[in-house]
């Protein structure tokens, strides 16, 4: 029987508690970062410029949410992480809308994915994705 009030006034302690965090820490509103639907980037242009005979370097111009999000989002976000071809390539800063890489060989077709570097050091599940063959 001491048993069965000790189990009750534990979850009563809980639920009380529970309560209070509530009321304490108050629902933020819409997150894109939980919005699986959400475009977090757009690719605006790609272009390609000689690198000797048997290569090109490629230029890829973005753009992003992050100017249209609310000032607890943003304080959220570090930057921006490029994966090429799943390894990452680059950190660009928030500012920048564009990334590239040097000397890739004419027909091979390259992966670019576009995610958020988050300030607690973790990346934003929601990401873009891009494929181009050099030509």
């Amino acid at each position: 029987m001491k048993n069965s009030k000790y189990f009750q006034l534990t979850i009563f302690s809980i639920l009380i508690f529970a309560s209070c965090i509530k009321d304490n820490y108050p629902d933020l509103g819409y997150n894109i970062f939980d919005d699986d639907e959400a475009t977090l980037f757009s690719f605006d242009n790609v272009s390609f410029t000689p690198n000797g005979v048997f290569a090109k370097d490629i230029r890829v111009s973005f753009s992003s949410v992050y100017d249209d999000l609310p000032e607890k989002q943003k304080e959220k976000i570090d930057g921006y992480i490029v994966f090429r071809n799943g390894i990452v390539s680059s950190h660009p800063s928030i500012t920048q809308t564009f990334f590239g890489n040097l000397n890739i060989d004419i027909g091979t077709t390259v992966c670019y994915e576009l995610a958020f570097s988050l300030t607690d050091g973790s990346i934003s599940k929601k990401s873009e994705k891009l494929c181009v063959l050099v030509e």
